[in-house]
């Protein structure tokens, strides 16, 4: 039995209990749960197992033998109808199981026709066992699947219970069945039956392994000092106004570093944290994960720094909360009412299913290199540009100085040339080395080489570890070598930069004797009417040009390296851009399917071009509502944009339908604009369709502008619930909801998603936890100005505590719930 992994047991004898005993005394003995109770036969020959809590004396056992119409160590077929015993056993607290019944013996084997469906309607019949190797009854598959003549308004549990006369039974099929309860009592397989979809099995479900939140614990502020552990499906937390049920939650999205999509939840986040938490206040997660093999980590964070992720053992790792949960979707109290009115927020939610982060990194990148290049180039081409301006001034210079050159002037200045050419030779060698030097310095805040002495070590726990200590120590000496060179050549450039302006110094002083005489001599050619100046100045400026046409050629490589590189940039970001479009679109169809149709999501233009107009500003002034007016059409498309101002403005004109001046000043602003557009990339937007209509009703989609406040929020949690298995956290998601949606849609989800799907979620109706059948609620309540669990209040709905407090905090207790009964006339 415990090599089967059995937890709980019923032992029934026929018409007895007394000779249970010793078998009874023995399980428990053994750490198992045994349940006494006896089998009963009704006046119709029904088989029937009447199973009461351990604690239940042999002598109530006996009476209830007889009220079932039959005496202890008795045999045959008692005197009671099976409708009485299930009455009276129910009103004794035990739970009755109409055992095999598809053999002759059975329920289904000895009743027929109308006394059948009335056996199948009573109402405390709750589970029926099947033998699963014996033929199927008659009725067999129509009473399972709860179909006329005997729908029910409540589906039956379906059970193994057949007879287990020896151990080695136990391993054959029809012997036992799984049951989902959170201690092995009679409560708790009451409570299972009643709910059979959420909380019983024939075979051991399978769970899906995937991370999950197991317990959060705030220091300091409201929920100082308060640990609420969490279910691996649905945790409920219910409390009053002002419990702490929406500061939990925001404690969580705190922790984890998640941040709101809606821009009012970001503040209300905000202000949770400054004034709830407060100052010095710490959260911890514990999270577990199971692949690539169980463990835990905890998540500490206190306001004002960032999280810290620990191992079990209490070492801090080089992670993020990221790296141990990913995706967790965490969602405040009236959040996705305010996403219902962006787009571009429900695009961005839709992307993080497919597990897109709000700002891809990739895109993130190439756009920061683009930006760089924009800078790199825009300065090489106005370098280029005021060199060729200069260059243009070479053909007069030249006709100047040979102007001079044909006449004496040249032959007696060639002295005083001679000078300023040696000044003009030295100078430059100094120019030469103080750019050397900038370029030199430069080189530290290249990307590459930043990211290269920022490269991060691999965490202690990863496989093969040792090659990633290698990699790490050639990108460290390959960072060092170049931190050394640049050092050493920085120094060495400084140093000859010091010996020049010193050799400049001891020139100026060797050549002033020769400087007084150039000076005669130019005062000599002055007032002969030569204008020696003229002359010098000339000869100079050409030689000076002559110098500088060895420029161009570098110039020119540069600006074709740098728009070559930015070429493919720009090829990099089309690709990863496609690449987040197919993920994007693969989400919506996701998500489609996922609805079953009650949501239809559609790509949709964006409607924030903020990027772009600010762009078009920074470069364009004056009169440009017309380019703004196009930019914000539906015609607009950043790629086309830039290759129409490309074209010029007749281009522009026809395709945008702009004035002849605002095509102008498009123009105008050029390479500077068009780098700029062409670096941006439009936010993703979706539609949202929801199907309104009732019931048996043909389909009636509506789009989210066309929807009220409560129909928006179910069309988004709609998706939510639909689209990802990601944990999903949500605080009193039916504040915006349609009250027949949260039965009809959110239970109903919340229901499929078991075993699938962690789901934490704070409310005040009850639907949620009761109907959607939570695995643990936690009650709340407030003390002294500050939140906490009420005493045994965290547990499952099995738990008679919990469902009384379930009862006094979302029905407001038995009064009100019975008066409200009353007056619906239920």
């Amino acid at each position: 039995m415990l090599a089967e992994n059995i937890e709980i047991v019923a032992v029934t004898d026929h018409w007895s209990i007394d000779t249970a005993e010793s078998l009874l005394v023995a399980l428990r003995a053994a750490g198992v749960t045994a349940l006494p109770g006896f089998e009963a036969t009704s006046s119709e020959g029904v088989h029937v197992l009447v199973i009461f809590a351990e604690s239940t004396a042999a002598s109530a056992i006996n009476a209830a033998i007889g009220q079932c119409g039959g005496s202890p160590g008795g045999s045959g077929s008692g005197t009671a109808p099976i409708a009485q015993i299930l009455q009276a056993m129910a009103a004794r607290g035990a739970l009755v199981l109409p055992p095999h019944a598809n053999v002759d013996t059975g329920l289904m084997g000895r009743l027929s026709g109308q006394p059948l469906q009335n056996v199948i309607h009573h109402e405390m019949l709750h589970v029926l066992g099947i033998s699963p190797d014996l033929p199927s009854a008659t009725n067999q598959e129509a009473i399972a699947a709860g179909q006329p003549p005997f729908k029910r308004d409540h589906p039956l549990a379906i059970v193994y219970a057949d007879d287990i006369c020896h151990p080695d039974a136990l391993t054959k099929r029809g012997t036992s069945t799984w049951f989902k309860l959170s201690a092995p009592t009679l409560d708790g397989l009451r409570l299972a039956v009643r709910t059979p979809g959420t909380r019983v099995a024939l075979e051991r479900p399978e769970i899906s392994s995937r991370p999950t939140i197991r317990e959060v614990t705030c220091l300091g502020g409201f929920l100082d000092n308060v640990t609420i552990p969490f279910a691996s499906e649905l945790t409920a937390i219910i409390g009053g106004r002002g419990t702490g049920k929406s500061t939990l939650i925001e404690s969580i999205r705190f922790a984890l570093d998640l941040h709101p999509l809606g821009k009012e939840a970001a503040k209300e986040h905000q202000g949770m944290i400054s004034h709830v938490l407060g100052p010095g206040a710490i959260v911890s997660i514990v999270v577990g994960v199971s692949e690539p093999f169980p463990m835990e980590y905890t998540i500490r964070r206190a306001v004002g720094e960032r999280p810290v992720v620990m191992d079990s053992a209490g070492t801090v790792l080089k992670m993020v909360p990221a790296d141990v949960i990913e995706e967790v979707e965490i969602f405040g109290q009236h959040e996705l009412a305010e996403l219902s009115h962006d787009p571009e927020a429900v695009a961005r939610m839709l992307a993080r299913f497919a597990g897109q982060s709000d700002a891809d990194d990739e895109i993130g990148r190439v756009q920061e290199e683009l930006a760089e290049n924009r800078r790199l180039l825009s300065r090489a081409e106005e370098k280029l540009a005021e060199l060729d301006a200069a260059l243009a001034e070479l053909p007069r210079l030249k006709e100047q100085k040979d102007r001079y050159d044909k006449s004496d002037v040249a032959t007696r200045l060639d002295t005083v040339s001679g000078l300023a050419g040696d000044e003009d030779h030295l100078a430059a060698a100094k120019e030469l080395l103080k750019n050397s030097s900038s370029i030199v310095t430069g080189w530290t805040e290249q990307p590459a080489i930043t990211k290269l002495a920022r490269f991060e070590t691999a965490a202690e726990d990863r496989p093969q570890l040792e090659i990633h200590r290698a990699v790490e120590a050639s990108v460290a000496s390959a960072s060092a070598a170049i931190r050394n060179a640049v050092e050493a050549a920085a120094e060495a450039l400084k140093k000859a930069i010091s010996e020049v302006e010193a050799a400049i110094s001891q020139w100026e002083q060797a050549v002033g004797p020769q400087r007084d005489e150039n000076n005669a001599i130019l005062r000599q050619l002055t007032e002969e009417g030569l204008e020696p100046a003229r002359y010098l100045d000339a000869s100079q400026a050409h030689s000076a040009l002559v110098a500088r046409q060895d420029e161009r050629p570098e110039l020119l490589a540069q600006v074709t390296t740098l728009q070559a590189t930015r070429l493919t940039l720009l090829g990099q970001l089309r690709a990863r851009n496609a690449v987040l479009q197919e993920a994007f679109l693969e989400a919506i169809r996701h998500a489609n399917r996922a609805s079953g149709g009650r949501v239809i999501v559609k790509p949709a233009l964006t409607a924030d071009r903020s990027a772009f107009l600010d762009a078009l500003d920074e470069h364009v002034t004056g009169q440009r509502h017309q380019i703004r007016d196009f930019i914000m059409s539906e015609r607009f498309d950043p790629s086309t944009f830039v290759t129409t101002v490309r074209d010029g403005a007749a281009a522009i004109k026809q395709s945008m339908s702009v004035s002849e001046g605002q095509a102008s000043k498009l123009v105008d602003a050029g390479e500077p604009l068009i780098r700029m557009i062409e670096e941006l990339t439009l936010p993703r937007a979706v539609s949202v369709e929801l199907d309104v209509s009732v019931d048996d009703e043909p389909r009636q989609y509506r789009s989210l502008g066309d929807l009220s406040r409560g129909q928006k929020a179910t069309a988004l949690l709609l998706l939510l619930l639909s689209a990802s298995s990601a944990p999903l956290v949500i605080d009193q998601p039916e504040d915006d909801l349609d009250n027949r949606f949260i039965y009809t849609g959110v239970v109903q989800h919340l229901r499929a998603l078991k075993g699938r799907r962690q789901l934490i979620v704070s409310t005040h109706n009850a639907n949620v936890p009761v109907l959607g059948d939570s695995e643990l609620l936690v009650a709340l309540e407030s003390k002294q100005g500050h939140g906490m669990p009420f005493q045994d209040g965290i547990g499952s709905l099995d738990s008679a505590v919990i469902r009384k407090l379930a009862e006094d905090i979302l029905e407001g207790g038995r009064d009100a719930f019975d008066a409200r009964q009353h007056l619906y006339g239920f």
